[in-house]
């Protein structure tokens, strides 16, 4: 038996912006993401894209199923802040979720099971306790 250890890079943050209910169109949301908290938190690369969630957390100001803008940007720029406020959205979901509970929840993976591993490279660093390092440069999400 081998042992083995697998460095994952690329993996994407996510977070979710609710609109403010007087807003009608999510590019005034993007674009306040884009001219303020993009630059201020330095977010050079993102992608978005309008989303509909439902949520059950039971905040009163929160739809219980609402259209949202999603926003997934590298885990190598900083994470958001929870507290963070706008202008043109309400709440924030997602500042604190870690980029490996995103893998597990973007990939389905419950419990055990068998990860089919496409490409990995070879790493050339020293660890004596492994017999196995591979990296994996592209991300799937």
């Amino acid at each position: 038996m081998q042992s083995a250890v697998l460095f994952l890079l690329n993996l994407l943050n996510c977070v979710i912006f609710a609109k403010v209910q007087f807003i009608e169109y999510f590019h005034v949301v993007l674009q306040e993401f884009n001219e303020f908290i993009a630059e201020r938190y330095k977010i050079m690369k993102f992608k978005s894209m309008k989303v509909t969630r439902s949520y059950a957390f039971g905040e009163k100001e929160v739809p219980v199923e609402s259209e949202y803008l999603q926003v997934r940007y590298s885990s190598e720029f900083p994470v958001l802040p929870a507290d963070l406020a706008g202008e043109t959205f309400s709440h924030v979901f997602g500042t604190n979720t870690s980029a490996l509970e995103m893998l597990i929840l973007d990939r389905r993976i419950k419990g055990q099971c068998w990860l089919d591993i496409s490409s990995p490279q070879v790493v050339t660093s020293v660890c004596l306790c492994l017999s196995v390092r591979r990296i994996l440069l592209k991300s799937y999400l």
